[in-house]
């Protein structure tokens, strides 16, 4: 949050005129988000730092989850004492966290990741782009529930009770 406010919260001229642009644009009289601004093609210093910032920790935390994965991955593989139902068990919860991992990596951090760092290329970004991601971050909790389901044969069992039941 703190990146996010301190980030996005810059007095540089123009800003002003810009939101009265915006506010216009929408029909509204008001914006209120966090919104980094290129003015005169540059972005303001604490912008730049909030971005990198916000880049790095998407960076770190998938690196973080890739190795927690192949790491438990392997032992689970390793382990000799587990038996079979038990180990089959756990790399059905491994591949359901995975992919639990990689859906909003996919639906929320690529997308982020593009919209948020087209401006430090000077690159005007595409409107197909920007469609088809705002239609992926929506799309988000269906996929993940889709996961569960399809992985988990409890859920998968129940929505299909509940599926027979009704008709």
């Amino acid at each position: 949050y703190a990146g996010c406010y301190f980030g996005t919260n810059v007095d540089a001229p123009g800003i002003a005129t810009a939101n009265a642009n915006l506010a216009r644009q929408f029909n509204t009289t008001y914006v209120e988000a966090w919104l980094i601004y290129r003015l005169n093609d540059d972005i303001a210093f604490i912008s730049k730092v909030s971005l990198i910032i916000f880049d790095v920790a998407m960076v770190l935390s998938l690196s973080l989850s890739i190795t927690l994965a192949s790491s438990t991955f392997y032992y689970i593989k390793k382990a000799t004492t587990l038996s079979s139902s038990y180990r089959s068990m756990q790399m059905t919860l491994l591949k359901a966290v995975s992919l639990q991992t990689l859906v909003p990596f996919i639906c929320i951090c690529i997308p982020y990741f593009y919209v948020l760092n087209i401006p430090f290329f000077n690159v005007s970004s595409p409107s197909p782009f920007l469609d088809f991601f705002t239609l992926l971050h929506a799309l988000f909790p269906t996929f993940d529930s889709i996961i569960i389901i399809a992985l988990m044969k409890p859920y998968r069992d129940g929505l299909l009770f509940l599926l027979m039941r009704s008709k």
